[in-house]
């Protein structure tokens, strides 16, 4: 058996069908990394059944399909076909080709098919068993793999072992063979626990049989006289029964006379009092009109006093105008006077500034004759100045000298003083620096804790997060639980509804007739009564009390649909039924016009639940004289009213039977048939709500979905901050630095500041004392220069003495042109004075005017709100008037309601009287009714217990059961019957058919059971052959393995030593397998020490150990000698060759000693973009390509 082909499509890299051969020898696959190489000893082990995704170098099954690239879309599925050669019949197949193909869908689904037939991953699994392509085996070493087999735990290598040793199929068989014993073992216990069920059963329904016997024929008597005693009793009841209609007939027509004769009298008197009520409204309506018209004369009067009050406010105001007019006028006569005053004052004005121009122009003279001297004297003045300037000259000369050396003095002053305040700038700047540098520091803390409040703030939306993911984990769980109740409650509701189907809680013969229907051997047949009627929830306790055994009476259509049925039964021996044909059941209906107001009653059994119009008389007949009441209290209420003379039942279903018993107790929830309807729509309606409430539940678990991802971005957003925040502190530390440096340099500065300050204070000391020397030369000069300065001062004196005389004429000058400008401005401002004299002359002429039409104004409103005060007055009267005559007609229609009313009176009494006499008539009514029920009651009850107690009608039971001759000695034998019954106890009449169906079952399980312990022997038997066998091929296998690891170890390694040791030699199958080696010149006590590339190896040369005990047909060989150095790897590349003959080689490497063995190669590449390419070349173009001499003859 060898491999001879390989099809790859859409699996991985291999969109496109490829398909590779291969011959015997070696097959080499090269190609760069990332090409695909690996993906085909992938696709080897995928197709040969693994299952690990892990092992198949992806995340997910899907991922082995491949995903598409930019130009290429993904493809829907992958498939590997692997075609062996079977010639040699290796394999347990008759084919001498057989292909194995594996596909698997994006959607999840996997196909398996050997030969074209599907099969199961099992059946692949066990065609490959113990040939080394086992799950297990060691047929496909993938890519880094190799070194595991060294690194393994000990216990872990043994699969690889066993699969060589050839004992993986018994392991399998045994551990089938244990599943199977486990199973039989189990099922062994319950057989036994059955079984002694079954054996503590068979006795007692031995004796219970026997006794149900026994009960059987003495109830057969029993019911023979009982049928015949209450046909006599029906009798009896018949003829009281038509008794009694007839004086109930002649008490009703008496209570409908006297019916209609007191709606009579209750009519006129509704009529009287309707007339009373319309005379006492009218009268009522004239008083309030009467009252309303009073009213409005009242605001009339008020009126007309408002009117007369505006008329005596119009007159006050206009004496104030009046009085106001008058004292204008007055003002006006003292404006008169004040301007003739103003004009006087004014001509007074003008002719005293007349005489101050004529004294103006005599002093301007004056001052021009004093000028003309003072040029004179100005000129003497001149010369003096003149020698006392070319003295001053001389003084000047030095002055500069001064000056200079002062300048140069000040200059190196001034320097200190710049220096100084350079210095200033520079404390000032190197202050404004540390002031800087503290905000910075203060801005720098600030942006730390803004970086703090928002790694809060993250923290916070982290704690959000983690809120809404819990509010999101809680919705979820809430439609989880919802989801849950809903499905609950569906299902509950199929589960009754398949209940009800299949009938479960009926009769067997019940359910024996309906399923006959069904199957159409049986027409006729409508269904059980609790299937044809249907009650609300809130009465369907009340409804199934009502009904009793009744809720499982059979509807039919006629009487000879019920005798088809009946005879049926007999012949299926099915029990008893009854049945209720539509063309003979007749129902009576209660009347309920007197119950109805009665506290507590809900209504008529038969009227409270919902039918087919046409089984109204089965509803009636069952439920039609029954009555529900809301509880226990107001139904014996209710019955004792009535005098017990109809059933009546409550809705937690307590019943208060006609003749004064009481049934009830507790009931069990939802037990009843027709319980069970209403059950099955409660939990329908209920899942409906819960569907609807899931809907919200799912609608508010997508809003905490967008909820957590808003706090998410909002997370996002904080972070983002965060981030900018952290950067804007970093800039400040920056600029804390710098404006430290800068703070140093000013420092700096200053420094040198003081040094240049204090050199320019010592150039100023010495110039200082050159203007020293200087200033002594200028005193000399200056004495000069103060004689020459003594006769210039007395030139300067006659010129002060001229100037004074014509300061004091300039000054005259001047006050006489300011006394001429003050009295201009008095002539101005009078003039002013008499403009706004006039001014306000002009406006209390127009005020006048104003006043004037003011008091014509209110003249007319005292008039007009006099004639509206007269007009309201005549008003009011009129309106009293008609108060009046209302008042008159409200008494009349009040004198009316008054003999309306004696006539109400003298009715009511005739009505009384009739009213007694009709409810007395009523009592006897009600008396022959009660009388009339309970002789209906006692008749239906016998008809009833005929019924329910042997499924009778009384005209079957007349044709069945003779006469009853002497009902008294009947009596006494039925009372002896019931003794004997009595004494039996307790009855199980299944037990009949139950004790024959226990003893065919315990027969039957008997048997089974010793089958089985047949089968668990065989078992033991079976793993114990199997688990010796597997011990001795395993442990003669293992010392081929040993052997031939030895051999091949120094043969690889050249020299050296290795062996495998058991970890438990009594434990063959259970225990770890060690591997020691010792490489030529080394002492190894542990494998961890080895290099990789010994590892490799080692794990190598076991790996060919392996082939030689049990070669395998082909193997697949990912890069294991990829840690070994060249001479290595031809000792490897040399030693798979001989190996040849007997297992095929398909080598995936990158090593060219590899390549030079192999008899085909395979290039593989990726010239489109995740889309692997095969090229084929034979080993004599290889050769060629490469420049290589062919080693191999």
């Amino acid at each position: 058996m060898y491999l001879k082909s390989l099809t790859i499509q859409g699996f991985k890299s291999f969109p496109d069908k490829t398909v590779l051969t291969f011959g015997p020898g070696i097959t080499a696959v090269v190609g760069p990394n990332g090409s695909g190489k690996s993906n085909i000893s992938d696709a080897i082990r995928w197709v040969l059944g693994e299952m690990s995704v892990k092992s198949l170098r992806g995340g997910k099954m899907e991922d082995v399909i491949f995903g598409g690239t930019p130009v290429r879309r993904p493809l829907g599925y992958a498939e590997v076909s692997l075609t062996v050669d079977n010639s040699d019949h290796a394999l347990p197949v008759e084919s001498e080709e057989v292909t194995v193909t594996r596909r698997y869908y994006r959607s999840g689904e996997s196909e398996y098919r050997l030969g074209g037939a599907q099969v199961r991953l099992r059946d692949i699994y066990e065609l490959f068993m113990d040939t080394g392509l086992g799950h297990d085996g060691y047929a496909v070493i993938s890519q880094g793999r190799i070194a595991e087999i060294v690194g393994a735990r000990s216990e872990d290598r043994r699969e690889i072992f066993e699969e060589a040793a050839g004992i993986a199929k018994f392991r399998f068989r045994k551990a089938e063979a244990e599943r199977r014993l486990a199973s039989t073992e189990e099922n062994l216990v319950r057989l036994r626990d059955i079984l002694s069920e079954l054996e503590a059963r068979v006795g007692p329904l031995k004796e219970q049989a026997e006794k149900a016997k026994r009960y059987l024929t003495l109830a057969e008597e029993k019911r023979t006289l009982e049928v015949g005693l209450w046909l006599h009793l029906l009798d009896v009841r018949r003829e009281e029964l038509r008794a009694g209609e007839n004086k109930l007939e002649i008490a009703r027509a008496r209570h409908d006379e006297l019916e209609r004769k007191l709606d009579t009298v209750e009519r006129t008197i509704d009529e009287a009092y309707m007339q009373g009520q319309k005379a006492a409204a009218e009268a009522d309506r004239l008083r309030g009109e009467a009252a309303a018209r009073e009213q409005e004369a009242v605001q009339c009067e008020a009126q007309a006093a408002l009117c007369e009050g505006d008329a005596a406010r119009a007159d006050r105001t206009r004496a104030e105008v009046e009085e106001e007019h008058a004292r204008n006028e007055r003002s006006g006569s003292e404006d008169e006077s004040g301007l003739a005053a103003l004009q006087t004052e004014l001509n007074e004005k003008q002719d005293a500034l007349v005489g101050l121009r004529e004294t103006l122009e005599a002093c301007e003279c004056d001052v021009r004759a004093l000028t003309e001297e003072g040029d004179a004297q100005a000129a003497k003045t001149r010369e003096a100045s003149a020698r006392l300037a070319q003295v001053r000259a001389r003084l000047a000369g030095l002055g500069q000298r001064k000056s200079a050396a002062q300048a140069a003095a000040e200059s190196a002053a001034a320097r200190v003083e710049e220096i100084g305040l350079s210095a200033a700038d520079r404390e000032r700047r190197r202050e404004q620096a540390a002031t800087m540098l503290v905000d910075a520091q203060a801005r720098l803390v600030k942006a730390r804790e803004t970086v703090q409040a928002l790694e809060n703030a993250v923290q916070g939306c982290t704690l959000k997060q983690d809120a809404r993911r819990q509010k999101l984990a809680k919705e979820q769980e809430r439609v989880r639980a919802l989801s849950l109740r809903a499905g609950e409650r569906a299902q509950r509701a199929a589960m009754l509804a398949e209940m009800e189907k299949n009938l479960e809680g009926f009769a067997h013969s019940v359910k024996l007739v309906v399923r006959e229907s069904r199957r159409g051997s049986l027409r006729g047949i409508l269904g059980p009564v609790s299937q044809l009627l249907s009650a609300p929830a809130e009465v369907a306790v009340a409804v199934e009390t009502a009904l009793g055994a009744s809720a499982q009476h059979i509807v039919v259509e006629n009487e000879e649909n019920a005798k088809d049925a009946i005879r049926f039964l007999q012949r299926a021996e099915g029990g008893r039924a009854t049945f209720l044909p539509l063309t003979s059941v007749r129902g009576g209906l209660l009347d309920a016009r007197e119950i109805a107001g009665c506290a507590g009653y809900v209504g008529i059994a038969s009227e409270l639940v919902s039918f087919e119009e046409r089984f109204r008389e089965v509803a009636e007949h069952l439920l039609g004289r029954t009555v529900v009441a809301r509880d226990l209290d107001s139904a014996v209420t209710m019955a004792k009213r009535f005098r017990y003379r109809f059933r009546i039942v409550t809705l937690d279903g307590q019943q208060v039977n006609a003749g004064g018993s009481l049934t009830g107790g507790s009931r069990r929830a939802g037990a009843g048939l027709v319980s069970r309807q209403a059950e099955i729509t409660r939990l329908e309606e209920e899942a409906r709500v819960l569907q609807a409430q899931l809907a919200e539940a799912e609608q508010a678990e997508r809003r905490a979905k967008e909820s957590l991802a808003a706090v998410e971005a909002e997370a996002n957003g904080a972070r983002g901050e965060q981030a900018r925040a952290k950067e804007a502190a970093i800039r400040l530390e920056g600029e804390e630095k710098r404006l430290a440096e800068q703070a140093d340099l000013l420092g700096a500065d200053m420094r040198s500041l003081e040094e240049e300050r204090r050199a320019c204070m010592d150039k100023t000391a010495a110039l200082r004392a050159q203007a020293q020397a200087v200033e002594e030369q200028m005193a000399a000069c200056e004495q000069e220069a103060e004689q020459a300065e003594q006769a210039l001062a007395a030139c300067g004196v006659e010129g002060e003495a001229l100037a004074a005389k014509r300061e004091e004429q300039t000054a005259r000058l001047t006050d006489i042109r300011l006394r001429q400008l003050g009295g201009e401005k008095d002539v101005q401002a009078v003039k002013q004075r008499i403009e706004a004299l006039e001014a306000h002359r002009s406006e209390k002429k127009a005020h006048a005017e104003t006043l004037a039409l003011r008091m014509h104004t209110l003249e007319e409103e005292a008039r007009e709100a006099r004639e509206r005060a007269q007009a309201q007055t005549a008003q009011a009267e009129v309106l009293r008037a008609k108060a009046a005559d209302c008042r008159r007609e409200a008494e009349q229609r009040a004198g009316e309601r008054e003999d309306l009313e004696r006539r109400t009176v003298e009715l009511r009494a005739g009505s009384r009287a009739l009213a007694e006499e009709k409810e007395n008539m009523s009592r006897e009514l009600a008396r022959l009714e009660e009388r009339k029920v309970t002789l209906q009651n006692s008749y239906d009850a016998l008809i009833a217990k005929l019924w329910e107690e042997y499924e009778l009608t009384r005209s079957q039971a007349e044709k069945e059961v003779p006469r009853v001759e002497r009902p008294d000695e009947a009596e006494k034998r039925l009372n002896t019957l019931r003794h004997d019954i009595k004494a039996l106890g307790s009855v199980n009449l299944a037990a009949i058919d139950e004790y024959r169906e226990v003893e065919e079952r315990y027969t039957f399980m008997k048997t089974q059971t010793d089958d089985v312990e047949r089968s668990k022997a065989e078992l033991e038997t079976l793993i114990r052959g199997l688990t010796g066998e597997m011990r001795a091929q395993f442990s003669k296998k293992f010392a081929e393995i040993n052997g031939h690891f030895a051999s091949i170890f120094v043969e690889l390694f050249g020299g050296g030593r290795a062996w495998l040791e058991l970890t438990d030699p009594q434990d063959v199958l259970g225990c770890g397998i060690e591997i020691h080696v010792q490489p030529p010149g080394k002492i190894i006590k542990n494998l961890a020490s080895l290099s990789g590339g010994e590892q490799a190896f080692v794990a190598i040369a076991l790996y060919f150990a392996l082939l030689k005990v049990r070669p395998s047909p082909f193997c697949v060989l990912d890069e294991i000698e990829a840690a070994l150095d060249e001479q290595n790897v031809v000792r490897y590349a040399s030693y798979l060759r001989r190996l040849c003959g007997s297992t095929q080689f398909i080598v995936i490497t990158h090593r060219r000693g590899t390549m030079d063995e192999a008899d085909i190669l395979y290039g593989v590449t990726m010239q489109d973009q995740g889309v692997s390419k095969l090229l084929t070349l034979h080993l004599d173009e290889l050769m060629e390509r490469l420049g290589l001499e062919q080693k191999r003859g």
